[in-house]
């Protein structure tokens, strides 16, 4: 299946809405593509492609002002090697295990305590 990417430029304007604001909507999103990978309807190759590529990256870099939203970043661009590098189920733990981890990052940026991955 053929997904179109998501440019969050175009979804977390700068002009006229403050960081917070798009750190929380950024975090909001993310939780919903977890779910998406979790639940097995987006591949991890699927969320590189849509959402975890180089122009997201930078944006998010530049315009969040986030470590946390960087880690989700980082993280989110490696999900597809791990299937590549790793035996199946040693990659499947590990992807269980970046997923939790991008997670708390998300909740963290919510404003909730992080949770132990």
């Amino acid at each position: 299946m053929k997904h179109t990417p998501i440019y969050l430029e175009r979804l977390l304007r700068t002009d006229g809405s403050v960081p917070e604001e798009r750190q929380e909507v950024f975090a909001l999103l993310m939780l919903g593509l977890f779910d998406s990978l979790e639940s097995g309807v987006l591949r991890p190759a699927d969320a590189v492609a849509i959402c975890f590529h180089a122009d997201n990256c930078r944006f998010v870099g530049k315009s969040l002002k986030s470590a946390d939203a960087e880690e989700v970043m980082e993280r989110g661009t490696q999900l597809a090697d791990l299937f590549d590098a790793l035996a199946p189920e040693e990659a499947q733990r590990a992807f269980a295990a970046e997923v939790a981890a991008m997670r708390n990052c998300c909740l963290a940026m919510l404003g909730h305590e992080r949770l132990v991955a």
